[in-house]
């Protein structure tokens, strides 16, 4: 009997040991728990399915991307045409004096003409609209540049023409695109009082094509003949008052575009 006094004896101590770790054991998860609280060591937490990435009905913020209607300010690639002037178109006498062969080609003769008249010393340089302007020869060469019938020709029709000071009045073309003379003053302007200044035109006085062309422009030849016109007066002789050697230096009759 004494023995089985001294076993629950032990017993009883061993339950109050128990007891005594199981009440410090949760003392000590408590004080883990508090202190994760308050800004120590916190375990993640578990991700819920109320906090899933799934994408929000609420609209974004950011801008769209979609195409806008209204038009974009970037200028378009469309090719720009030649200038052209608005307003009195001007004519003026080169100071260039060019002999009859101005080119190995009809066609080369004529641009060459062009081009003479867009580098001569006294191409206006007038403010405005005429300040980009590009000038073409008043000159024939059949199948290349006619007034009658209009090919690759140099004056507007129904428009008004001016001299080289960009005021004085020339005349205005017909609807055919040439001028009924007389003009109010002459197609060209005059220098130093110099009269009868002659140009190469390769016209009759119908604006048709003359047959003295110096071979279309291409032959310095003496023994051949251009047709020429005065830059100074008001009449048809113009166009064509008579014939020069090729070999001759005339003036050419420019005419904005």
């Amino acid at each position: 009997m004494p023995k089985e006094k001294s076993t629950r004896s032990n017993l009883a101590k061993s339950g109050l040991i128990v007891g005594i770790v199981a009440v410090s054991l949760g003392y000590v998860m408590s004080g883990l728990s508090g202190c994760g609280r308050a800004g120590g060591y916190s375990p993640s937490p578990a991700i819920s399915e109320d906090d899933s990435t799934t994408p929000s009905d609420s609209p974004s913020s950011s801008p769209s991307t979609a195409p806008s209607d209204t038009p974009s300010s970037t200028p378009s690639a469309e090719p720009s045409a030649s200038p052209t002037t608005s307003g009195p178109k001007i004519i003026f006498l080169s100071v260039a004096s060019p002999t009859g062969n101005m080119g190995a080609s009809a066609a080369a003769a004529i641009t060459s003409a062009d081009s003479r008249c867009n580098t001569d010393v006294v191409k206006p340089n007038l403010p405005g609209s005429h300040k980009s302007s590009t000038y073409k020869a008043m000159l024939v060469s059949p199948g290349v540049r006619t007034a009658s019938p209009v090919l690759n020709w140099v004056l507007a029709a129904s428009a008004d023409y001016v001299q080289s000071d960009g005021s004085t009045a020339i005349g205005t073309t017909t609807a055919q695109s040439i001028f009924s003379f007389n003009l109010t003053n002459p197609l060209g302007q005059t220098y130093n009082g110099m009269t009868h200044m002659s140009a190469w035109t390769g016209m009759n006085v119908d604006w048709t094509a003359s047959a003295n062309n110096c071979t279309n422009w291409t032959d310095s030849n003496s023994g051949n003949q251009g047709t020429v016109g005065y830059g100074d007066v008001v009449g048809s002789t113009s166009l064509n008052n008579s014939t020069g050697g090729c070999d001759g230096g005339y003036f050419l009759l420019c005419v904005e575009q």
